[in-house]
């Protein structure tokens, strides 16, 4: 297995290193969509989520039932929103404390590519949330259309939809941690906890 390059600083004013496909390859952030703890809780909880609507659906008229699904579907789409404005002003909370010297002193130590991955980490869960959003949109409008849901495909949509809104929650509280390694980067590369290791 190939070793990773490490980056300098300068290597991300190319404008192809900074699209979000080459910083998707290059974090490997896309492997955290199956397999990260927030992905497996997700995935548990996302298949309870089905458990419930299958007896729920059993117990209930089919049209009953898919209007309760639209209901928790327009809670989802809000709430992903919120989610997203969380995220947005998050990231802007956090590279406002990211100082210049900071990024000298971690670029200096070849670490810029593991803050460039704690920053991308914002970028990619509003990413997921930007699809999870058109995603409801859709499924949306082809419930309140006169499109003919199955069982099997509700259960499929419930499936689709719990395990993305999951994940974007879990994922957006795991950003709390990454705010927490933030501060133990920032400390270990100030300037005066430098000096006296020198």
């Amino acid at each position: 297995m190939a070793e990773k390059k490490n980056h300098d600083v300068q290597d991300y004013f190319v404008d192809e290193r900074t699209t979000f496909s080459w910083l998707l390859k290059n974090t490997e952030k896309w492997k955290e969509i199956y397999n990260q703890k927030e992905c497996i809780v997700a995935l548990i909880l996302a298949l309870l989520v089905v458990v419930v609507l299958w007896c729920v659906n059993n117990n209930s008229v089919f049209s009953d039932f898919v209007e309760l699904l639209k209901e928790l579907l327009q809670i989802a789409l809000e709430t992903t929103v919120g989610m997203l404005g969380f995220i947005i002003s998050g990231l802007a909370i956090f590279t406002g404390t990211i100082t210049t010297k900071l990024v000298k002193n971690i670029n200096s130590d070849s670490k810029i590519d593991a803050l460039i991955g704690i920053l991308f980490s914002f970028y990619f869960i509003g990413a997921v949330m930007g699809i999870s959003i058109v995603f409801y949109l859709l499924i949306f409008i082809f419930m309140t259309s006169s499109y003919i849901f199955t069982v099997t495909k509700m259960i499929i949509i419930s499936f689709a939809c719990s395990y993305l809104y999951l994940f974007c929650i879990f994922y957006s509280i795991s950003l709390l941690g990454t705010c927490l390694k933030l501060f133990l980067v920032s400390y270990k590369y100030s300037d005066e906890n430098i000096a006296k290791k020198r």
